[in-house]
């Protein structure tokens, strides 16, 4: 019987809870999180545990030990972080124990701090993509190129995607995990990669 698996799945940054969501499902299978990662998650088996998980998005962290001792105090077990500073938490589930035990961000303060991070690191991302939605405009201005007009598009729509999820993440209904939609992140990688690659078939036909 296997006894770890991966599984693959793409969340938005204002989708974490999502993610959470599904890491708590994984451990109510017996399969608990070895490795989290931006495309996949890695799994152990064990049946005789269960875990709620938590995520923390901090890229700006001076001292690492204290970062997860600060957790540990609060009975927070770290598990590990990714390149873009996303860092996974879990604790030992008791049914017995109310949900607020279980939430990292159990204060509005803490939760907008949290959000606020990544909000800083969605608005630089737009400011990067908007340097060069305006160097793709100013080149089709000066000759149209059809590759251009399509890496424009991919660059508005991933913009207005990046912009859309930076203010959905303020609400309330995705701060706290309820009143999620459907994941609309695979599609729209999907849809990035289309266009993308359209373009790049298209310079090098030219």
């Amino acid at each position: 019987m296997k006894t770890t698996k991966r599984v693959f799945g793409v969340y938005a940054a204002w989708d974490y809870a999502r993610e959470t969501e599904d890491l708590n499902k994984q451990s109510d299978k017996g399969w608990h999180l070895m490795k989290g990662g931006l495309f996949s998650n890695t799994f152990k088996k064990n049946d005789s545990l269960r875990y709620r998980y938590q995520l923390d998005y901090n890229t700006n962290i001076e001292d690492m030990g204290r970062y997860i001792e600060t957790f540990r105090e609060q009975g927070w077990e770290y598990v590990n972080s990714t390149w873009n500073g996303w860092h996974y938490f879990r604790k030992l589930y008791d049914p017995s124990l109310p949900a607020a035990e279980y939430e990292i961000y159990n204060d509005s303060e803490s939760l907008r701090e949290m959000q606020g991070r990544w909000k800083r690191a969605a608005i630089g991302l737009l400011v990067v993509l908007s340097i060069n939605a305006i160097m793709q405009a100013v080149l089709l201005f000066r000759h149209f190129r059809l590759p251009n007009l399509l890496l424009l598009i991919a660059l508005v729509f991933e913009g207005i995607v990046i912009a859309k999820g930076a203010h959905d993440m303020r609400t309330e209904k995705r701060a706290d995990g309820h009143k999620r939609g459907i994941n609309l992140m695979p599609l729209f990688l999907g849809i990035l990669a289309v266009i993308l690659g359209l373009a790049v078939v298209l310079l090098f036909m030219e």
